[in-house]
């Protein structure tokens, strides 16, 4: 447990440090102004949320040499046709040009949490303070050792 900024936390994570978050947080304001550009290459992230957890959708762009977050949402236990039609509006609001390959997440966990987590270290990753719910995963994510994320 841990006090940031005056502000009680909880449990602190072990995936991700708390100082690459920060970087992240400051680095997005070199882009509060800028709107999503259509020609950036894209991605979509999905988790599902099977059984009690929430349904998450981020998307983030490649520019300038960072990976951006430029939407990030969780929805609490709605209907899965209910989402498939969210994503596909996402899609189309972000021009459908979004990196569209599948990727099972507990599968590749540790790889994608380590690779995600060198882009934190090396600073090629941008938050907007705004996506306060993502930001908050991210402090607190632990990976308990099994190949698993508790969440």
């Amino acid at each position: 447990m841990k006090e940031y900024n005056l502000k009680y936390l909880g449990l602190i994570g072990n995936v991700f440090h708390i100082k690459d978050i920060d970087g992240a947080i400051e680095k997005s304001r070199n882009f509060s102004h800028i709107v999503v550009n259509s020609y950036t290459q894209k991605s979509v992230g999905l988790d599902s949320g099977f059984s009690s957890s929430n349904f998450g959708v981020c998307i983030t762009e490649l520019r300038d040499g960072l990976v951006n977050v430029i939407h990030a949402e969780e929805y609490q236990r709605p209907d899965f046709n209910a989402m498939i039609q969210t994503t596909v509006k996402l899609l189309d609001q972000y021009d459908n040009s979004c990196n569209k390959s599948c990727l099972s997440f507990q599968y590749h966990l540790l790889s994608t949490i380590g690779y995600v987590s060198t882009l934190y270290q090396n600073g090629h990753m941008s938050i907007n303070p705004k996506f306060t719910k993502l930001i908050t995963r991210l402090r607190t994510a632990v990976e308990n050792g099994e190949r698993v994320l508790d969440k």
